[in-house]
């Protein structure tokens, strides 16, 4: 039976995604198998983000923008 929960072969844009809620939400964005897209208007801090999802074993890449 299949993983209802599972976002394998999903993709997640998740803004805000350098730090606090925005970097949790990525993590178990990652852990649940979806690819995700961490866009921060700092883009160190979503490079430290996505280098926490690689460590993890999950796919992330990092985007710089401000979406206000």
């Amino acid at each position: 039976m299949d993983d209802p929960l599972s976002l394998a072969g999903r993709v997640a844009l998740v803004t805000g995604a350098g730090r606090g809620i925005g970097a949790a939400t990525c993590l178990a964005l990652a852990r649940a198998g979806a690819h995700v897209a961490a866009l921060d208007n700092d883009g160190a801090a979503a490079t430290r983000t996505v280098e926490a999802i690689a460590v993890a074993g999950g796919e992330a890449h990092h985007f710089n923008g401000d979406v206000s």
